[in-house]
């Protein structure tokens, strides 16, 4: 995530009002349930008068970009490694991804 969505929508030449909904992909999130009304209160802080802001794990918001939402599961090993998926009945899971010191295996 941009620290400075600000400064993106600025030059895109796109104010926050103009855009109906949003949604993020930050690491971590949904992990510490007390850090969730947080990172959504930043979020909506930064996105003031966007019509909807949703927050998901970036693991969720790469299946959704990678497979267009299709129910399969999206692996992904690089500096960390995690999978998640969805299948035809929506049920979802999410493996690895934690951190360098705990379940990150297949990671660099």
């Amino acid at each position: 995530m941009s620290l400075f969505v600000g400064e993106d929508l600025e030059i895109a030449g796109i104010m926050s009002a103009q855009i109906t909904e949003v949604t993020f992909g930050v690491p971590t999130y949904g992990e510490v349930e007390e850090t969730k009304v947080t990172m959504l209160a930043i979020l909506h802080e930064l996105m003031a008068g966007c019509g909807k802001v949703n927050i998901a794990n970036d693991a969720v918001v790469c299946w959704a970009g990678s497979l267009a939402g299709k129910p399969v599961i999206n692996i992904v090993a690089g500096t960390g490694a995690i999978g998640f998926g969805i299948d035809q009945h929506g049920n979802q899971a999410r493996v690895g991804g934690w951190s360098t010191y705990f379940s990150d295996e297949g990671s660099c």
